[in-house]
């Protein structure tokens, strides 16, 4: 049996990694076999077989990347990162960002391996019948021209973002995204 350690910064950061009633952090131990403690208030101690107390540590630390961005980490995301360090398909972001990925012909089978249901739910469209969607655009010409409109504008915005490093710019359009999606999904 072995340890590792993680350093917390703050009690927020601990309590948007445990989550409510701790469900995220028990979904890490659970599903790893780990124990997961808190030593102090800025120090957690995982201990267990020494591959899954590496890669709970791994997951942990992660997770707090995403949470000492100001954002918060919800139950599906810790659930997709254990099922990448399970199947092994472990990358960082700069990874994928090498990587040409030609989506519509499918020939890159790496990509395949980070697909989850996001992917599918955002490619829904995608996967209906050509001639259906046809018809539907056809007939609704107007409204889809401008709502393409509208998507092409805020997608140049993000393209310039991040062509010029204005780190303040994309964090108030993901700011406004999250907000647009928290808006829509409160009423689910």
């Amino acid at each position: 049996m072995v340890e590792e350690s993680v350093i917390i910064k703050n009690k927020d950061e601990l309590r948007e990694l445990f989550g409510h009633l701790d469900t995220k952090i028990k979904l890490i131990s659970q599903t790893l076999s780990v124990n997961i403690s808190t030593r102090n208030s800025n120090t957690l101690s995982i201990s267990g077989e020494k591959n899954n107390v590496h890669k709970a540590a791994k997951i942990i630390e992660d997770l707090l990347v995403i949470i000492r961005g100001g954002y918060s980490v919800d139950l599906s995301e810790v659930r997709y990162q254990i099922d990448m360090f399970k199947e092994n398909n472990t990358f960082h972001l700069d990874e994928l960002y090498k990587e040409e990925v030609d989506l519509l012909s499918g020939e890159n089978p790496d990509f395949r391996k980070l697909c989850a249901g996001g992917f599918r739910d955002t490619t829904r469209v995608a996967s209906g019948s050509p001639e259906l969607w046809t018809a539907i655009l056809s007939q609704n010409r107007t409204e889809a021209e401008r709502g393409l409109g509208k998507l092409i504008t805020i997608l140049e915005k993000f393209q310039s973002a991040v062509a010029s490093g204005d780190t303040a710019a994309l964090t108030s359009l993901l700011t406004q995204a999250r907000t647009a999606r928290e808006a829509i999904t409160q009423g689910t």
